[in-house]
């Protein structure tokens, strides 16, 4: 076996763990506004289940709803009469011979009365969190007690509904970690003051807990060893905490980081390396010898296998990755690495999509729809579907009709995949772009596909009319009607990026501030060229999720980006650029290269040329909209199923 470590047998508590992997527990929103077990979460958590993972830690779980939820359909175990559910879910992880441990949770300080139903967020001290600016109210001693005891009561619910222990969440700045942490306990009775004060919370529900179920049951404990926040808990701090919970009686540490004021180390955005947080899990588990878990963009099999071996930890979680790839674990054990579809962290679906609706993931569209995929397996009348277009819309089409029994061409004018995608993963901090490049060979090399490459789509050429065909074919640059705008020192993001990219020494004037202009002003920057970014709005990189245009933001900022808002381009002349603020105050300046980053527009071009010459036309991705990864991939998905 490739991967021995991985593959090993473990132990937490009384608990046989059959691998070293756990999914980590990522609130997904699949429960009802009640909070109840939906089909949809039920089919979610069997897929992870049946992919081969160690042991499940079923996401975040209200004890007090609604004051504790952080989320609108957050999974509920506050009352008995989610138990029948809850029941259910633990019965579906189990038909798979593995572990299911439900966490136990409550938001705290960190929610709003949008999520609340109007209700006040509680927590240790009256300090608003600096990202949702919700000021909370401070606990009495006795309503402390009170949420003790409904900790303590949803154990015993999760006992009784099959889940073979709980973890309590006290990491990522919800209430327990309020408790524990001098940044936002500022008590100054039993329960805050000095730091066994601040234990006092946490401790007090794992007694109780003992009380209510004996000491056999198992106990998980996750916390963020560094909260990465001026004030807060260090990892100092956190080697002392974890030697407390072991005290108490914890059989497991689930060692994570941060808090929503540092939320670029919880939910990790590209630009970040491969496990570079699990020095934190290696220093706790210097501390205690009861088993520790890592967590944290951790994604490939090799690194598993090391941090295991070198003893860092005991266990690796993962979140996203599973989310990505179900089958990740069952990939890794029958030696198929390459077929593993790795996450990208790009947080689009993960993140971005569940703050309004389910979890999703950008890369895998099938992600909440777990419960329908059986229905659709194979197409009753398979049809001869021509795609044009091989970026991440055309090939999810491909793979897509080629799975459910069609016969499919995929052109692709270029003599390679990917689209503009290939481009943009030769920038530093967006080279998981590649793994996903990876995967999509992977796959049509494994599919029935006429993959044509190099070979130009000609409608004209066709002698009967086709049956489906997929537009795919992605968007081109927007260029402003100006002066000067031919200019032969203006160039495209995807010139830049395809051989026409400034080497370093010159004077660059990017034109625009979403995503893509700022992440090129960075490339450009650190190849050795003085840059300056104009925006006519007054923000960056509003296109872009928050976690990662937080991280983006950063990273301009330490690199001295200059960037000017509320300034557009007016006219390009032999003296320089012409820029113009709000009212209209003109001034020059003397680049040597331009690079519109003005967005792109879809192209619509091939849509006319084939009227009248396909039974069925479907366009999908940035042909039809230009959006992210996230909306090209879904939409090429949805519009295969479509297919009758």
């Amino acid at each position: 076996m490739d991967y021995p470590a991985i593959f090993t047998e473990g132990k937490i508590g009384g608990l046989t763990v059959p691998n070293r992997l756990v999914m980590a527990p990522v609130d997904t929103n699949f429960a009802d506004y009640e909070g109840k077990v939906s089909e949809k979460m039920l089919a979610y958590y069997e897929m992870r289940a049946k992919g081969g993972v160690g042991m499940i830690i079923v996401e975040n779980s209200q004890v007090e709803g609604p004051r504790g939820k952080n989320t609108i359909r957050q999974l509920c175990v506050s009352d008995d009469r989610f138990i029948p559910g809850l029941k259910r879910l633990a019965f579906a992880i189990h038909k798979h011979h593995i572990p299911a441990i439900l966490q136990l949770h409550h938001a705290g300080r960190q929610t709003t009365r949008e999520i609340t139903g109007g209700l006040q967020p509680v927590a240790p001290s009256p300090i608003p969190c600096k990202s949702l600016k919700e000021r909370p109210r401070a606990l009495t001693a006795g309503e402390i007690e009170e949420i003790e005891d409904r900790f303590v009561n949803a154990a015993v619910r999760a006992e009784a509904a099959g889940f073979d222990g709980i973890e309590l969440h006290g990491a990522h700045g919800y209430l327990i970690g309020q408790f524990m942490s001098p940044y936002t306990n500022h008590r100054k009775d039993a329960y805050g003051g000095s730091f066994e004060g601040r234990m006092q919370f946490p401790l007090r529900i794992i007694e109780k807990i003992r009380d209510a179920l004996g000491e056999e049951y198992p106990i998980l404990f996750r916390f963020s060893a560094d909260e990465f926040v001026k004030g807060g808990i260090t990892l100092e701090e956190g080697k002392k905490i974890a030697t407390y919970m072991e005290k108490a009686g914890v059989d497991a540490l689930d060692v994570s980081a941060g808090i929503y004021e540092s939320l670029v180390t919880i939910l990790e955005p590209m630009s970040y390396k491969e496990g570079w947080r699990v020095y934190l899990a290696r220093g706790i588990k210097e501390m205690v010898s009861i088993p520790v878990i890592t967590v944290g963009n951790i994604r490939y099999p090799k690194t598993v296998e090391e941090i295991l071996s070198r003893g860092d930890a005991d266990f690796v979680a993962m979140g996203r990755a599973l989310i990505a790839d179900p089958e990740w674990p069952l990939k890794t054990r029958e030696g198929r690495v390459d077929e593993i579809r790795y996450c990208i962290s790009c947080n689009e679906g993960c993140l971005g999509n569940r703050l309004t609706d389910y979890v999703g993931c950008s890369i895998n569209p099938e992600v909440g729809r777990e419960n329908r995929l059986g229905k659709k397996k194979k197409s009753f009348v398979p049809r001869h579907v021509t795609v044009v277009g091989a970026g991440p819309a055309g090939i999810t089409a491909a793979l897509q009709a080629d799975k459910m029994g069609h016969k499919v061409v995929l052109y692709e004018r270029q003599p390679f995949i990917g689209g503009q995608l290939r481009l943009f993963a030769a920038m530093p901090t967006k080279h998981r772009i590649n793994d996903l490049l990876n995967y999509f060979k992977v796959q049509l090399n494994k599919s029935n596909i006429d993959l044509r490459l190099g070979e130009e789509f000609d409608p004209h050429n066709l002698a009967t009319p086709l049956d489906v065909v997929v537009i795919a074919t992605g968007s081109v640059p927007s260029l402003p009607i100006l002066p000067g705008i031919h200019d032969k020192r203006i160039i495209t993001p995807v010139e830049c990026l395809n051989g026409s990219c400034p080497k370093g020494n010159e004077d660059v004037l990017v034109v625009g501030g979403g995503v893509t202009g700022c992440e090129l002003s960075l490339f450009l920057k650190s190849i050795g060229n003085r840059v300056i970014l104009i925006e006519k709005e007054d923000r960056l990189a509003g296109d872009l999720e928050e976690i990662s245009r937080m991280d983006l933001l950063k990273r301009m900022s330490r690199e001295k980006v200059q960037v000017f808002l509320k300034i557009s381009l007016r006219e390009v002349s032999d003296e320089g650029a012409i820029l113009a603020d709000e009212e209209g105050k003109k001034f020059l300046v003397r680049p040597t290269r331009i690079v519109l980053a003005m967005g792109n527009h879809a192209q619509a071009i091939l849509r006319r040329r084939l009227k009248g010459k396909a039974n069925r036309l479907l366009v999908v991705g940035d042909a039809k909209e230009p959006r992210t990864i996230y909306y090209a991939v879904h939409d090429a998905y949805k519009a295969i199923l479509s297919i009758t």
